[in-house]
């Protein structure tokens, strides 16, 4: 059963004003307590380079095509089951082989002077792409189903998750280990929502098809 468009376009916005909420407190708990500024500079030089890494591996646009044509099919009545397993497929190799890539990398970083004691960051980041290519695919399945609402629970739930462990790490630590542990906490609590949302809505057209 589809979700009616409009509460999934209500909670849509929702998360954007969560979001933003949340982003707003993070910089004043962050202006406060930050790292020292090496410590951040470091930081935001790994991130660029593992984002540059990241340009090799796109999907090329197949992922959101599948799904337009999954959200056809299902509009029809008709089962995709075949798309969802593409998606994951898709979302999986790619995630995979991006999170492989960040940390085979590494000497890479090394040579860049990034001090040893951030690499640690890069194995959290590698995890926190793993988790978040499944939880696409799962967004994306649930965009398909018509379950929009859903979908932008998920991502609120995760959001407030991500920024609630960050803000808390920040001022307990005092280290950028804090935003990324907090990235992969709020990707794996949106996973334990998606996957049971997921598994109810493939419950529900077994039974019907039987």
């Amino acid at each position: 059963m589809r979700e009616p468009p409009v509460v999934g376009v209500v909670f849509g916005y929702l998360y954007s004003a969560v979001n933003y909420a949340l982003a707003l407190i993070y910089v004043i708990v962050l202006t406060r307590y930050i790292p020292p500024l090496t410590q951040y500079g470091y930081y935001n030089t790994l991130m660029a380079m593992i984002g540059m890494i990241g340009l090799f591996f796109p999907t090329l646009g197949v992922d959101a095509a599948i799904a337009r044509e999954g959200a056809m099919l299902h509009s029809r009545g008709l089962g995709i089951d075949d798309h969802y397993a593409a998606l994951l497929t898709i979302s999986l190799t790619v995630s995979t082989l991006y999170a492989t890539a960040l940390i085979i990398a590494i000497p890479l970083y090394l040579v860049s002077r990034m001090p040893s004691e951030y690499m640690g960051l890069v194995f959290i980041y590698a995890a926190y792409v793993a988790i978040a290519g499944i939880n696409g695919a799962l967004s994306a399945y649930l965009w398909m189903m018509g379950r929009l609402a859903s979908q932008g629970i998920g991502g609120i739930v995760g959001n407030i998750v991500f920024r609630g462990i960050e803000i808390a790490l920040l001022v307990l630590l005092r280290s950028v280990y804090a935003i990324v542990i907090g990235m992969v906490i709020g990707q794996l609590v949106t996973l334990i929502y998606y996957l049971a949302i997921v598994k109810r809505l493939v419950n529900q057209v077994g039974g019907a098809l039987h």
